[in-house]
Parts: structure tokens; C-alpha cells; sequence
């Protein structure tokens, strides 16, 4: 296949966790954005790291925008391989040093694509997105109020990563990383008497929250929260009270 034959292979923009569709309004005209052609044999000479989609994942991005994954490394060298290796079946590969304040990069194999259109800020709002999401605090589990937060540091990337794929992604990466949902009172006691999750029986002053389970006859058949030490703060005042109120 010649270099002008193969820019005709077409390959989809992977910047999402899946693929999304949205109706477009035909009466308002969509900006294109077409895929980039480099020189013919060009060679790349520096490279920048860019957050993979999996959670801990990298790929390594050349000056002319092609993108890879590691294949194999050895002592000095780390052995590269185009990202669209299966969508397009492209054999290009690459190494760079071991050293990774190297920056350099020596392309082995031509690409047998363009380059696509790739928004960066894009995988680094979703490695925002999922520290925000596995950080155990007292208020960060709401997925929009993360998802909002987040895209004040990336705006532009808001329009290529939406909310909807933001809550997808929150919801797997805590399937694997937080416990179930219990199924009862008894589980639930279990759950916040659990070092891991003790952040959970605090106030958002670190005061505790959580005074332990309500057991009737030896059966859990409750849970007691109550803020003591706000109550042991306003004692005096309550000891002239004759009737007095409780939300929950």
C-alpha cells in the first residue's frame, strides 16, 4: 500500500470511555475537523505523556500527534507501539529511553494513518475526575457536583467529555474500589465500624458523627447518629429546656 492509498483509512476519535451518540440540529452547521497529514516520512523528535483511559495507564504522544502504548522495555529502552494497532492495523513502532527525563523518541516503523484529532485536556479532566471520585471524604461522593468542579480546570475538555460519561466512569471505578451496599442494619454497623471507612462517622468538622448501633433484646435494630459534642456544647442552655425536638 503507497502513502497516498493508506491516508484514506479512516479511524474513529477514541478520546471517550465509549461511544457516545447526540442528534445533531440539522439546521445549525457542524465546525469539521479533519485529520491532519504529516510529511511523508516524517520523524518525530520529542515526545509528551498524556493519562491513559484505564486508571494508572499512560500513552506516549510524538511532536506530530501520533500516540502509543508500551509494548516491552528493557534497561535503557522502552519499546512503543502505535495506539491504532488493531483499529487500523498500523505496524508503527517506536522506542524511547529508560530515562524519562529523555524526551527523545526514534520512530522504527512509518504510520500507516493520519493523525487524528485529539482534545488533550480531555484524559487529563478524567484523571481529575478519578482522584476526585476514589478520594474518601465526607463530600465528594455527589458524581456532578466532581464533574463541575472539575471542569473549571478544563473547560474546553467539557465539550468532549460529558457529565454522562463522567458518572459512568465514577460508577465503575467504585464498584471495584468501595464496598457493596449493605443489605441490612447489621452489615451497615459492620461498614462504619471499619477502620477504611471511618471518615464516614465524622462530621465535616472530624467530630463524631456516628455513636454506634441500637440494639434492642441483642439485635441491631438501628443506628444512633447525634453530634455530642455539639450537645455537650450547649449543656448549660439546655438544662433550663422542658421539651425539646429531634430531626431523623
Amino acid at each position: 500500500m503507497s502513502f497516498e492509498q493508506a491516508i484514506i483509512v479512516e479511524c474513529d476519535i477514541v478520546n471517550h470511555d465509549h461511544d457516545y451518540f447526540k442528534i445533531q440540529d440539522e439546521a445549525e452547521p457542524q465546525e469539521q475537523i479533519f485529520p491532519v497529514l504529516p510529511m511523508p516520512n516524517a520523524q518525530p523528535h520529542t515526545y509528551t505523556i498524556v493519562p491513559g483511559t484505564q486508571r494508572g495507564t499512560e500513552i506516549i504522544r510524538d511532536d506530530l500527534g501520533f500516540m502509543y502504548y508500551k509494548n516491552k522495555s528493557t534497561e535503557n529502552k522502552i519499546y512503543l507501539a502505535c495506539l491504532e494497532k488493531k483499529g487500523c492495523k498500523c505496524r508503527a513502532t517506536a522506542a524511547i529511553p529508560s530515562d524519562r527525563e529523555n524526551k527523545s523518541i526514534v520512530l522504527s516503523k512509518q504510520h500507516n494513518h493520519l493523525v487524528k484529532p485529539f482534545d488533550l485536556d480531555v484524559p487529563f479532566l478524567r484523571q481529575h475526575i478519578t482522584e476526585k471520585a476514589l478520594t474518601k471524604t465526607v463530600n465528594s461522593y455527589v458524581p456532578r457536583g466532581i464533574y463541575m468542579e472539575s471542569i473549571v480546570n478544563f473547560p474546553e475538555a467539557a465539550n468532549n467529555y460529558t457529565f454522562i460519561q463522567c458518572a459512568e466512569r465514577m460508577r465503575r471505578l467504585r464498584q471495584g474500589m468501595f464496598p457493596a451496599t449493605p443489605q441490612n442494619i447489621s452489615e451497615f454497623h459492620d461498614l462504619l465500624k471499619n477502620d477504611e471507612n471511618q471518615m464516614f462517622t465524622l462530621t465535616l468538622q472530624r467530630l463524631q458523627f456516628y455513636q454506634g448501633p441500637l440494639v434492642v433484646n441483642g439485635v441491631i435494630k438501628g443506628v444512633l447518629f447525634c453530634n455530642i459534642a455539639h450537645i455537650q456544647k450547649i449543656e448549660q442552655n439546655l438544662r433550663n429546656v422542658r421539651v425539646a425536638g429531634c430531626d431523623g
